[in-house]
């Protein structure tokens, strides 16, 4: 009897004894305590997304990779709506001067009154917008028939920039008046003004054109007029 008594508290000892060692270290591994907040020595749970709070955790930049290849190359966009117009450019230089000449040793005559006849001509080719400087001349000889009296006459002389049939640009007109018959130099020369009466240099767009000295008499129209020994020359001022 006595033998299970003794038997029997030292059953109900040893179970006291190890109760109270497990709820003495139920909050401890392997000997660590756990803790909601980071403190040394301690264990922290992990958060909701099964990952330790970013507050302890030492987070570091590492290097810069290497570029990566590019990218295939995307479909055109739609065009954009245009621009406003931008401002004039500053103006350019003026262009080189360039000219020509001629001579026609060959006489033109009118007889009687005759309207504009020519016989001396030079091409011109404008690369771009210019004024032009002409000048011509002309031995005119008047003649008249035998037995009519030589009453007075007038030549006159223009030169004249044509395109076809248009007159583009030409000098002003030149007049001579002769009371008899015999021989007068006649010149004209001068910046191309616009068709035949302009009243001021003008500039000529860019093409291809004749220049021509043109001649015609006016007044008694008795006899014959004789245009020989004409030049005719040019000069391209510039671009405008």
């Amino acid at each position: 009897m006595v033998v299970a008594c003794v038997a029997l508290l030292l059953a109900l000892g040893s179970s006291a004894f190890a109760a109270g060692t497990m709820v003495s270290n139920s909050d401890r591994v392997d000997g660590f305590h756990a803790s909601a907040k980071p403190k040394a020595n301690t264990l922290l749970p992990l958060n909701g997304s099964g990952k330790f709070p970013a507050s302890v955790l030492t987070l570091r930049r590492g290097p810069i990779g290497a570029t990566g290849p590019h990218g295939a190359k995307g479909a055109q966009g739609a065009q954009g709506p245009q621009g406003a117009k931008g401002d004039p450019g500053i103006e350019g230089p003026r262009g080189p001067s360039f000219g020509d000449a001629t001579y026609n040793e060959l006489g033109v005559q009118i007889l009687g009154c005759g309207s504009d006849t020519t016989s001396t001509t030079l091409p011109v080719n404008l690369t771009s917008p210019a004024r032009l400087f002409a000048s011509a001349g002309a031995q005119y000889n008047r003649a008249v028939l035998e037995g009519l009296p030589a009453a007075p006459q007038d030549a006159l002389m223009q030169i004249e920039l044509v395109k076809g049939d248009t007159v583009v640009a030409s000098t002003s007109l030149a007049r001579d008046s002769t009371a008899a018959a015999g021989e007068t130099l006649m010149t004209v020369s001068g910046v191309l003004r616009q068709g035949s009466e302009g009243t001021s240099g003008f500039t000529v767009p860019a093409g291809s054109y004749t220049l021509r000295l043109a001649y015609r008499t006016e007044g008694a129209c008795i006899g014959a007029g004789d245009f020989g020994d004409t030049s005719l020359s040019y000069i391209v001022l510039g671009t405008a």
